[in-house]
């Protein structure tokens, strides 16, 4: 049970982090470039990244690339980084309308040096919040292709022990081999949405968006 530990946690924090690297980036640029071709370009793909189901699209993303450890991460990222770019886009949108904004923009400051030196630390706050939220995401995702056979199985985790269970036919005959890993999956999965909630609540006290 502990061994297997290290695989969720590996998976949630490096899918929530690549999603953020992904995400927080596109969304400065789309919300700076706003109502232009640029960030008319990144909504489309969003648009249709958003129509493609998130499940069915990792488990044909890890059957064709195999089914390891890093192609399920990059799998999940694949997906998991719009909710980043659409929200960190409607702040930029807000920020970039902002006094300091114009005054950097008088001054005689690059696009690049407004983006990284004033915009992007006001939004960095909204991106830790859904790095945690997408690192919840990853640790079910993760569980669920283990369970439905798409997961390394080199690498102990809680998912693949759901996996054995269900192989070995002893679901409804061994309570104490199926309920302790789905139990610490829930657990792990709901801390980091916990944390993400308690980020906003600390970040955003006012409720504004």
């Amino acid at each position: 049970m502990i061994y297997g530990s290290r695989t969720a946690l590996y998976i949630g924090l490096a899918a929530g982090i690549l999603s953020s690297l992904v995400g927080v980036p596109l969304g400065v640029i789309s919300g700076y470039y706003g109502d232009t071709w640029v960030d008319e370009s990144i909504q489309r793909i969003v648009d249709v990244m958003y129509g493609l189901p998130f499940l069915p699209l990792v488990v044909v993303l890890v059957a064709v690339n195999g089914v390891t450890t890093t192609n399920i991460i990059i799998a999940i990222v694949i997906k998991s980084w719009l909710n980043n770019t659409i929200v960190i886009r409607g702040q930029v949108l807000s920020l970039a309308e902002r006094p300091f904004v114009e005054a950097a923009r008088a001054s005689g400051a690059s696009d690049l040096r407004i983006m990284v030196k004033h915009i992007l630390p006001n939004v960095l706050p909204l991106g830790f919040i859904y790095l945690a939220q997408d690192a919840a995401l990853a640790i079910l995702t993760q569980a669920s292709l283990a369970f439905l056979g798409f997961a390394d199985f080199t690498n102990v985790s809680w998912g693949t022990m759901l996996q054995w269970i269900r192989v070995e036919g002893y679901v409804y005959t061994a309570p104490w081999w199926l309920i302790p890993p789905g139990v610490m999956i829930a657990l792990l999965a709901a801390s980091f949405y916990f944390v993400g909630y308690s980020l906003e609540d600390v970040m955003n006290p006012g409720g504004e968006a």
